[in-house]
């Protein structure tokens, strides 16, 4: 008979459900899969019971899974969940906890889920949460406040698309990262829109947050962050105006960038200037669309007086620290562009989706020769004006270089993905091209090709997907690969 060691490395390997299913053989059984799911540090509700028993997470599947996940839970995500009684289900559900989760989230209950009770139950059960997300939820009577008030580790707060209350910031000043997005302060109804705005700017410049994510309209004005290095802007309304200008002189050491927009959007000149000169150390600039490939980005003409390609890159150059760029979805001529960017030495990552761009296959060549550090270009929805060329030119581009100097590089082009690693002793290029909308194979024996986190290269071309129980014949789309000696 296998002893208890040996049955807990089987049962690890079986899915939940199997598991499950193994509880009812005999007494030894339960109890060594039920410790099987101690290993388990994340759960997020709706996914995990789907896997299980295929339907929407009930209150008894809750009760089950946490009664044995509870005491090495860490994370717990509650969102899109059903609460009959709501108050009465929630605090029933966070008394199974343990006291060591550290992450909580409940998105998208549409009401108010800090009832009183529910802020007594996580308190008591929940002392040393550190991340919490209340999404599109409502906040009444201070519940936020009172809330907040008695979690002193708390390092992370999204509470985008919510009405919230101006002065909840005074209740979280050790707060590292903000998520308010989408959302109004509770108090427009009671005075002048630009005073409370420039209140709770005020509890902003106050607190120790360097990760923001916001709207435009929040922070326009003096807007002075000084501990800030991450921001995000996202326009949400696609009937809303760009936003004005925005002056970045406060937040001096802003690092990261990323502007989210849901319309035609005309990047103002004022703005990205701004950035340049109050943020030297800024590596992270990110344009994108919001999930919708019918809204195109474009980079205005001279005729717009706002701002052209030009006076765009020409504005970039004064980020001598960049490392990432996305451009996405503006209307403007590819190879163009990059012939431009490969001035960028410090890119490692560079994203430029388009609907219909036309790249050069000896632009691509030149600016992977000139980008020393580059590890991922992504040019998704170009198409190359050379067929069957550009695998071998890159290469080529390359072969003089030492091996130790050249990262992996992955490249998205068109519908293929492009993913090369440097072979140390022959000095030669590999590329290995998939669908690009195919789950990424991976493959753990290949670590001198790739770092842990990215295993991906077979030179026998045996290739799986962990994400699939099919092998690649069975596939739609085959995979093409080249292989140059």
């Amino acid at each position: 008979m296998l002893n208890e060691d040996c049955l807990l490395l089987i049962f690890d390997l079986l899915p939940l459900s199997d598991r499950i299913s193994c509880e009812a053989v005999c007494t030894s059984w339960n109890i060594i899969s039920k410790k099987t799911w101690r290993k388990i540090k994340v759960v997020n509700m709706l996914e995990l019971v789907r896997s299980i028993w295929d339907r929407k997470p009930l209150i008894s599947d809750m009760e089950f899974i946490l009664s044995r996940t509870s005491k090495t839970l860490t994370t717990l995500n509650l969102s899109d969940c059903s609460f009959p009684n709501l108050e009465e289900d929630i605090s029933h559900i966070l008394e199974l906890l343990d006291g060591d989760l550290k992450n909580l989230i409940i998105n998208d209950l549409f009401e108010s889920v800090l009832k009183k009770k529910v802020i007594q139950t996580l308190l008591k059960h929940c002392p040393n949460l550190k991340h919490l997300s209340l999404v599109q939820t409502e906040f009444k009577d201070n519940s936020l406040q009172s809330l907040l008030d008695h979690l002193p580790q708390l390092e992370s707060l999204n509470v985008a698309r919510n009405e919230i209350p101006v002065d909840f910031m005074t209740h979280c000043p050790s707060l590292l990262k903000l998520d308010i997005t989408d959302c109004q302060l509770q108090a427009f109804t009671f005075g002048n829109h630009f005073d409370i705005v420039t209140e709770f700017s005020t509890s902003l410049q106050n607190s120790s947050v360097e990760d923001l994510s916001v709207s435009p309209e929040m922070i326009y004005g003096d807007f002075s962050m000084p501990k800030l290095k991450a921001l995000t802007i996202t326009c949400c309304d696609r009937s809303t105006p760009a936003p004005t200008a925005i002056d970045f002189s406060g937040v001096p050491l802003l690092e990261e960038l990323t502007v989210h927009v849901a319309k035609p959007f005309l990047i103002q000149s004022e703005n990205l200037k701004s950035v340049s000169r109050s943020c030297p150390m800024l590596k992270k600039l990110s344009v994108e669309c919001l999930n919708d490939k019918d809204v195109i980005c474009r980079v205005p003409t001279h005729s717009d007086s706002i701002l052209c390609l030009d006076s765009f890159l020409k504005t970039l150059e004064s980020f001598t620290h960049l490392q990432h760029l996305n451009i996405s979805y503006f209307q403007f001529e590819s190879s163009s562009c990059l012939k431009n960017i490969k001035k960028f030495k410090e890119l490692s990552t560079l994203i430029m989706r388009t609907m219909d761009g036309i790249i050069c296959v000896d632009v691509l060549s030149d600016l992977v020769a000139n980008l020393p550090k580059l590890k991922h270009l992504d040019l998704s929805g170009s198409t190359l004006d050379q067929i069957g060329v550009p695998v071998e030119q890159v290469i080529r581009s390359i072969e003089s270089e030492p091996a130790t100097s050249r990262p992996i590089i992955e490249i998205v082009i068109g519908e293929c993905y492009l993913e090369m690693a440097q072979d140390e002793n022959l000095k030669i290029g590999r590329f290995v091209i998939v669908n690009e909308n195919r789950s990424l194979p991976s493959f753990d024996n290949c670590s001198e090709f790739y770092n842990s986190d990215n295993s991906f290269y077979s030179s026998d071309f045996d290739f799986y997907s962990e994400d699939s129980d099919d092998d690649y014949d069975d596939w739609d789309e085959p995979y093409c690969a080249y292989d140059f000696n």
